[in-house]
């Protein structure tokens, strides 16, 4: 019946704008070709972008004003290639204007082609879909990849990339140009290769257990050493910092190898000299130290057993401890450091006194560590010329003695 009818259309209807409510998306209709004119459009259009549907209801080139210029020229051609081929589906993303033109759209246009039966198409249905942020996202992950990739080839190290495994090691998926001019393999070998490939056989067990991975997974981080081998075969030391990051929403391991040989040769260098010069410290006939602000920092056992102190005694306590008075600390201290100023080292002639109260006489050499900030300290040599002083006194008055015996002789 007529009523029958009239509700099921009125439901159809209903139904039809409760479905193109819920599509996230702008829900359209264009028939008459070859121009198309655009016969519906749902509520949606008018919250996207703007624009009021009877802008465009049969007036498609009013569209076209509102696709990017950038943009305008693909899209058509992308449209004439669709409507005069036999595909059904045509999906493409352009910019478009909101209405104003301050504000552009990243859209998704997916349109599905009624197709007569010779092929020609004579009606278009069609979603736009807003994907502005989709797109901001890519391109912010875009802008992340490059510049990883940047970071990733202008590094001074050797990088490895490699997926994360439980036990043992899988290949790697990338490795930097660094890695393939310090090893001397090349990329398509390396992409093929995991770390034990070339990385010392007692070592490797260690960094495969699942310690050693546990770690890793925990902290996200772990720095260790090892030894790495050439293509050539040479082998030379590195310092392993491994870490895990995410690419393309996969979780991955950055290894970033650096050589350290030179790094090592100079600690065995260094610890070499620093034997020499302990062995120097302990063995020298001289007191030897070292002040801060004229508070000791070290001093050796010589200089200890020259004035009776033992070395906890007198480090962190000010060398006015070893002066007989307050006026002749002050006084060689003046005299010291106006000869550092002027020759970068001050050599002076003092008098001591021991920690019983006896005095010594000694000449005290001291040199700045960095003779622009004398804050960093002061070296210092001692060196006990009491005995010299006393042979010397001995002589003088041995000499005057013997002038008064020849004057009285001659008289």
């Amino acid at each position: 019946s007529q009523p029958q009818v009239t509700h099921i259309t009125n439901q159809t209807e209903l139904d039809f704008e409760v479905l193109m409510h819920a599509i996230p998306g702008v829900v359209y209709k264009a028939a008459n070709p070859p121009n198309f004119e655009l016969q519906y459009l749902s509520n949606e259009f008018e919250r996207l972008f703007g624009y009021s549907q009877s802008e465009f209801i049969g007036n498609f080139a009013e569209w076209q004003r509102v696709v990017y210029h950038e943009d305008l020229k693909a899209s058509e051609n992308n449209f004439i290639r669709f409507i005069t081929s036999t595909d059904h589906i045509l999906s493409q993303e352009y910019r478009v204007w909101k209405k104003g033109k301050k504000e552009l759209c990243w859209i998704r246009d997916r349109v599905y082609a009624k197709r007569d039966s010779s092929g020609v198409a004579v009606e278009l249905y069609g979603v736009m879909m807003d994907i502005s942020e989709e797109k901001e996202n890519e391109l912010a992950r875009q802008e992340g990849e490059e510049k990883f990739s940047t970071f990733f080839n202008s590094i001074n190290d050797a990088v490895f990339v490699h997926p994360i495994a439980n036990n043992g090691f899988l290949p790697f998926v990338e490795v930097n140009d660094i890695a393939i001019s310090r090893y001397g393999y090349s990329r398509e070998e390396f992409l093929k290769m995991s770390a034990p490939d070339f990385t010392d056989e007692e070592e490797i067990v260690e960094h495969a257990s699942e310690e050693f991975v546990g770690q890793l997974l925990r902290d996200r981080q772990i720095i260790f050493q090892t030894v790495h081998i050439k293509k050539n075969g040479e082998r030379f030391p590195v310092e392993i910092n491994s870490s895990i990051i995410s690419l393309k929403g996969k979780s991955y391991i950055l290894a970033v190898s650096r050589d350290i040989t030179e790094r090592i040769k100079n600690q065995k260098s260094i610890k070499e000299k620093q034997e020499t010069l302990d062995g120097i410290f302990v063995a020298a006939p001289i007191g030897i130290g070292m002040t801060v602000n004229r508070t000791f920092e070290l001093v050796n056992q010589r200089f200890c057993d020259m004035l009776g102190y033992t070395e906890e005694e007198l480090i962190g306590n000010s060398s006015r401890i070893v002066y007989p008075s307050k006026e002749a600390y002050q006084e060689v201290g003046k005299e010291k450091y106006s000869l550092i100023e002027k020759f970068g080292v001050g050599e002076v002639e003092v008098e001591m006194q021991k920690k019983s109260g006896d005095s010594i006489d000694v000449i005290l050499s001291s040199c700045p560590i960095d003779p622009n900030d004398l804050n960093k300290g002061v070296i210092f040599t001692c060196t006990d010329i009491s005995k010299l002083k006393k042979t010397q006194n001995d002589l003088e008055r041995a000499k005057m003695k013997a002038e008064e015996s020849d004057r009285l002789k001659s008289s």
